[in-house]
């Protein structure tokens, strides 16, 4: 008995010893090429498509440590990625190219950020999703972003804050969005979740290119920046067009995200002067078919504070916080109603009206999805907005100068 328990003992710990000895793929990190930033655009090569993939590599010299260099300290900028980039009939085959001249292995696995250029986004990007989802080491959770001009541009652009072009991107994508609702992206999860919904075309962040003006500080080159502010809207994986800053804010009423965005208001005649801040937004859509054309009421309640107050008029008080409600909800609406126009015009239904209604009457919806661009473009979409003034700030009145 004793000996069975021996050799039981014996057993464990062997197999402990197995488990603890690490796995056998494992990749040592100072043999890795780890990508922060990938950009992809559509090539023509003598006459044949290929694509260009751009990588971000960090330097793992430099990027992140406490004696790493900054892009942005002193004349001489020493960056904190290398970039490469090669041409491939396939992604695939173009990561490959890129392999054979790196001395490491490149792991995408930390990859924060994919900027998809506008061109390659219009021809359509379904093989760049199924490539994605078929690679083990890509995270679902990794921001994608459309790019006004070339992709392998924007990973050359300065940020303005961060070490890298992902850490920016994926710090905005994170926190600003939330805080702005100027500007909104989805992850490859959520871009991938929309493409797969009945009556429901997937958004992407717009990454504009531009030139600051003056110069950096301590240095005389002009250097590209980028701005993330509006969306790109598809048409299931076609890029169709850019939503400015106000039809954001519109399109993120309407879908329910809409967070703490500011609104400049006027109370009375003249140029805004008045900024109301929105605390809490949710949104309720109600479609239905009739006769064959689709009827979409959308109910909105918003509730929001005085952030800033220029108007001569006292506007603490029971009359003029109803006052301002109203001029809350009539811009509020103005705001959904412009967004509406706009994805109408590119018939594109990034609101999920159609999904809306295929939850609601699925009878309906099989009558018409075959046809759903021109059903909803024909479509009437009414806005409802009840808003309410809830706070004033930390006063009441107006400070007033002393006669």
């Amino acid at each position: 008995m004793i000996k069975k328990l021996s050799l039981l003992l014996l057993l464990t710990i062997s197999l402990s010893s197995l488990a603890l000895s690490g796995c056998w793929s494992r990749r040592e990190v100072e043999n890795l090429a780890i990508v922060s930033t990938l950009g992809i655009d559509a090539e023509n090569f003598q006459g044949t498509p290929k694509y260009r993939v751009t990588c971000n590599i960090y330097k793992l010299n430099q990027a992140g440590g406490g004696g790493g260099t900054s892009q942005t300290e002193g004349p001489a900028q020493i960056s904190p990625v290398w970039q490469i980039t090669a041409l491939g009939d396939t992604l695939q085959d173009a990561f490959a190219n890129i392999s054979i001249r790196s001395p490491r292995d490149l792991f995408v696995g930390h990859v924060k950020l994919i900027v998809i250029s506008r061109d390659l986004a219009r021809q359509g990007i379904q093989e760049i999703t199924d490539y994605f989802l078929r690679n083990q080491e890509i995270r679902l959770r990794t921001w994608m972003v459309v790019a006004d001009g070339k992709a392998h541009d924007a990973l050359r652009a300065i940020p303005d804050l961060e070490i890298t072009i992902s850490e920016q991107g994926a710090g905005i994508a994170n926190r600003t969005r939330n805080s702005v609702s100027k500007y909104y992206t989805e992850n490859l999860n959520q871009f991938i979740s929309s493409l797969a919904t009945e009556g429901e075309d997937p958004v992407l962040g717009r990454a504009d290119l531009i030139k600051p003006t003056p110069p950096q500080v301590g240095s005389e080159k002009v250097t590209t920046a980028i701005a993330f502010r509006g969306i790109a809207a598809f048409s299931n994986d076609k890029f169709v067009g850019w939503l400015e800053d106000s039809e954001t804010k519109g399109f993120l009423y309407i879908i329910g995200k809409s967070r703490r965005g500011v609104i400049p208001v006027s109370v009375g005649k003249g140029r805004p002067t008045v900024s109301l801040e929105m605390e809490n937004a949710e949104s309720q859509i109600n479609p239905e078919i009739i006769n064959g054309k689709l009827y979409t009421v959308v109910k909105i309640k918003a509730k929001g504070s005085i952030q800033e107050q220029g108007s001569s008029k006292e506007l603490v008080s029971p009359q003029g916080m109803e006052e301002l409600g109203r001029i809350f909800a009539k811009e509020i609406k103005e705001l959904c109603l412009k967004s509406v126009k706009k994805a109408q015009h590119y018939k594109t239904d990034i609101f999920g009206f159609g999904a809306a209604l295929h939850r609601k009457d699925p009878a309906q919806w099989r009558g018409v999805k075959d046809d759903w661009p021109e059903v909803f473009a024909e479509g009437q979409i009414d806005v409802e907005v009840e808003a309410q003034i809830i706070r004033s700030g930390q006063i009441s009145e107006r400070i007033k100068p002393v006669p």
